[in-house]
């Protein structure tokens, strides 16, 4: 990350692989896990593996891994960045 920067925001995802189809599985970013709902998808299906608050052993039986993403500021550029 550049030595300067301005915080914009703090977001959350769900990021992993999905045994059942073979294929990565990817979420919504929201930015509270207590308060907003997260559709987890897999990219060979329509129908959504999960729906609701964040449940760390409902998430991880699926395979997928909690990510915490910001959005900064770095000049007149907007970029994420995210971490698992």
């Amino acid at each position: 990350m550049p030595e300067q920067f301005i915080l914009l925001s703090q977001i959350s995802c769900i990021k992993g692989w999905d045994e059942k189809t073979q294929s990565k599985i990817y979420s919504n970013e929201i930015i509270s896990t207590k308060d907003e709902d997260l559709i987890v998808k897999s990219f060979k299906s329509t129908k959504p593996l999960f729906n609701g608050k964040y449940n760390k052993n409902a998430i991880e039986a699926m395979g997928g891994k909690f990510n915490k993403g910001i959005i900064v500021l770095e000049g007149e550029n907007l970029v994420e960045y995210f971490m698992q």
